[in-house]
Formats: C-alpha cells, sequence, structure tokens
C-alpha cells in the first residue's frame, strides 16, 4: 500500500464519510488523487463481473498482521452457529464476544480500510461492522460450505491468513444461474470484498490442514 494511497485511507477514516466530501478532497490534491485513480484502476483489473455485484481481490492486511490474528485464534473456542442453516455453517469465533481487546483494535486500524475501499467500490461509507470474526475450515471439522448469502452485510471482506498451512479450499462464486467461478486460495493478507446480501458464494472443501480467514460483514445502511 502506498504513502498516497494510505493518506486517502487515513482521510476517508471517519465513518460516515459522504462521497462528495470524497470527490472535493480528490479534486484538491492531485497527488491523492492520482494514488486514487491508480488503485482505481488496479481493483478494475482484478474483478470478477457477477449478476448479485462485482468481485474484487487486494491485499487489506501485511504478513505480520494476519500472523498475529493467527496467534490470537490458537487460544479460541470455535464453534458452529446453531441459528445458521446446516449447508452453511461454519467452525468460527466472533471476535466481539471471544476477544474484544482484539476486536476494537481492528475497527481501529482495519475498519479505516475497508471503509475506503468500500466508498470506492460503492460510493457508499461503512456505517457499522456488523461483526468480525475468524472461520475455520479443516477436513475433520467443516472442510467447506454450501452457496449462501451473507444476509447482514452489504460490503463484505474475507481476508486470508494462512495459505501456507493447507491444501485445497478457495472460494466458490456463483456468476450466473448456470455459471460458477472459483478463486483459488488467496495470498496471505489478500481479501475478496463483495456484496454479501447479493453475491452467492461458497467455501471449497479443505482436503488437509487447517484454514483460517478474517471475515468481516459491514453494513452501509
Amino acid at each position: 500500500m502506498t504513502p498516497l494511497l494510505l493518506d486517502f485511507i487515513n482521510r476517508c477514516a471517519v465513518l460516515g464519510s459522504d462521497p462528495d466530501q470524497v470527490l472535493d478532497m480528490l479534486e484538491q490534491d492531485e497527488r491523492i488523487s492520482d494514488a486514487y485513480y491508480h488503485e482505481l484502476e488496479r481493483l478494475s483489473a482484478n474483478c470478477y463481473g457477477a449478476m448479485g455485484g462485482n468481485i474484487f481481490l487486494t491485499k487489506l492486511m501485511t504478513p505480520v498482521e494476519c500472523d498475529f490474528l493467527i496467534n490470537c485464534a490458537s487460544h479460541y473456542d470455535f464453534a458452529p452457529n446453531l441459528e445458521e442453516g446446516a449447508e452453511y455453517r461454519i467452525e468460527e469465533a466472533m471476535l466481539e464476544v471471544v476477544d474484544p481487546e482484539c476486536y476494537e483494535s481492528l475497527k481501529e486500524t482495519l475498519l479505516p480500510v475497508l471503509n475506503a475501499y468500500c466508498l470506492m467500490i460503492n460510493s457508499t461509507p461503512i456505517t457499522k461492522v456488523v461483526s468480525f470474526q475468524i472461520a475455520k475450515y479443516r477436513p475433520e471439522g467443516t472442510p467447506g460450505t454450501g452457496w449462501h448469502l451473507d444476509k447482514e452485510s452489504d460490503f463484505t471482506a474475507v481476508i486470508s491468513l494462512n495459505p501456507e498451512n493447507f491444501e485445497g479450499g478457495g472460494t466458490g462464486f456463483r456468476m450466473a444461474p448456470h455459471a460458477t467461478a472459483d478463486v483459488p486460495p488467496l495470498m496471505k493478507g489478500q481479501a475478496v470484498m463483495f456484496n454479501g446480501r447479493s453475491v452467492q458464494h461458497r467455501g471449497l472443501p479443505v482436503t488437509s490442514g487447517e484454514r483460517l480467514l478474517l471475515v468481516c460483514w459491514c453494513s452501509t445502511k
């Protein structure tokens, strides 16, 4: 992430940033504007078009940040949410519940980044974090999921934490009623971003090891 793009993200850090305010900022600072439009071009080059909305790939976290979360997760109790459908239940740890300190830290450090990308992609800011959770996939537990929507998330970001520790996996997306596409496991810290309410997706089965993801659900309502 370039310093200028980071500057743009920091300027958008306050939730409720108005697109008109962003436009004013871009018009007043040519260097920030260049960084912004360069990132938009990069996002467009790493974009899948689906019937329910576009799917974008980008790096959101550093390996050090990922390793920190992996270490934290080693102390969590993971359990499926029994209120969700059986075909898409996963072993998960809701950070607001199991680690409030980590949850608040992510709101301070990661949320501004998510908000900036939401403004870039959707021209609307994030208004609320619905959940930050660590999801675990493993052959002896939940290797994958069925097709589903994130019914409470207007902006979903799924961040790869440990691609070196498992085989298989990846994310499937329904591009149209007759067509699907599979995104292979991402690099460490890389994320796939999409509208969880409208883009149908599934976790592809892990064949060995343990896959950990940071799943971010956000609302723009």
